[in-house]
């Protein structure tokens, strides 16, 4: 990159995308906190994925997959007793871990 800091090249762009996405993802995991009851729900379906055989984390090591939450809603929050308050509380907190640490944002590919 230049010394004036001026992105040049689709290269040049590349890496302040990418030092910006990283930077925008710190800073959002920084100011975003969970409260007890979503991250024991979060606990309980990382723990899932970890013993379920037919499934697992992806390479990139993230848990949250369309197959993983549909799988773990049919296998297991469904037997739960309690309210639907229950099961909302398990939409609420996985949704809250994408959001906020898996899935935080994407990082941008400007095309030349």
């Amino acid at each position: 990159m230049t010394d004036d800091k001026r992105a040049s090249t689709p290269a040049d762009i590349d890496e302040l995308l990418a030092v910006a996405h990283a930077e925008s993802r710190a800073l959002i995991e920084a100011q975003s906190q969970t409260n007890k009851r979503y991250e024991a729900e979060w606990k309980s379906f990382t723990n899932w994925v970890k013993s379920s055989p037919a499934i697992n984390k992806q390479s990139d090591g993230k848990f949250l997959t369309r197959i993983n939450v549909d799988l773990y809603f049919q296998q297991v929050v469904r037997f739960r007793k309690g309210t639907k308050n229950t099961v909302r509380t398990a939409v609420s907190a996985l949704q809250w871990f994408a959001d906020y640490r898996e899935h935080v944002s994407f990082l941008l590919k400007v095309q030349w």
